[in-house]
């Protein structure tokens, strides 16, 4: 789901899912923040690549990139980590079953003033399993990008690294993600999601609840023009979004892949 217009930031519930994943592939749903016409973006959810992330668990991540440089975690120069407790790569435990209990993170994208948002709580599921809440909130005073999580500060990328993500962006994605390398010239196996159609719906299906878009002074507002696409809808598809929990959009996505599926 992709909405255009200025913006201070983004926030989703992201379902959190263990599917198969072929190697030197990967398999995200994430929140990207981006400016459009740059190469400018801030992106963060979760991974699961062995070629990236050295094995197959559900992690927590992020990725940067600006005029040509960038990285996942702290592969490149960039990222100033602070925290000495929590660091990228951590493991998303318990993950969602298949037609059983459903867990989520809470995940936000945000400018903010100083730390106000820095205090956060665990998120407490539907089925009372605690995960963990993550929140990226940019310090208006110096431009930089904060990443905090559990209510501690992990680190921050210094506004240097940005030309024109100082001041607001303008395009948001809540999105699964699959990098296919056409395997014997195939399409490739990797699962997106849960590894399931969107049609078959909750604790089959993965989903995003609750996304919203965030204006001056925090204030989350539901995207009135998102538009909801798949690239390749017979390999991974997505449903048209709905109300969410509380005040944001909810959509169902993702699928099997497979050689055959865009035959």
């Amino acid at each position: 789901m992709v909405m255009e217009g200025e913006n201070h930031g983004a926030e989703a519930s992201i379902n959190a899912w263990s599917v198969h994943v072929e190697p030197f592939e990967s398999s995200t749903a994430s929140v990207y923040v981006r400016k459009k016409d740059t190469s400018e973006f801030v992106n963060s959810g979760w991974i699961i690549s062995q070629n990236i992330m050295g094995d197959n668990k559900t992690r927590f991540y992020a990725l940067w990139e600006a005029d040509g440089d960038g990285c996942y975690n702290l592969v490149c120069p960039g990222f100033v980590q602070i925290s000495h407790r929590f660091g990228f790569g951590a493991i998303i435990t318990p993950l969602s079953t298949y037609d059983g209990v459903q867990t989520w993170i809470t995940l936000r994208i945000s400018m903010v003033g100083s730390h106000s948002l820095s205090t956060i709580l665990f998120l407490i599921c539907a089925y009372h399993v605690k995960l963990f809440a993550c929140l990226l909130e940019q310090d208006p005073a110096d431009g930089h990008w904060w990443l905090v999580l559990l209510g501690e500060s992990v680190g921050y990328w210094p506004s240097s690294l940005f030309k024109k993500m100082v001041v607001s962006a303008d395009l948001i994605e809540w999105s699964g993600e699959v990098v296919n390398t056409r395997p014997g010239g195939q399409h490739t196996s990797t699962q997106m999601g849960s590894g399931h159609f969107s049609n078959e719906g909750f604790k089959k299906a993965a989903f995003f609840d609750d996304c919203v878009f965030l204006v001056e002074h925090d204030d989350a507002r539901k995207p009135s023009n998102a538009i909801v696409s798949a690239t390749s809808p017979k390999c991974y598809d997505v449903s048209e979004t709905s109300k969410g929990r509380d005040r944001g959009l909810f959509f169902y996505y993702g699928g099997p892949g497979g050689p055959s599926c865009d035959n």
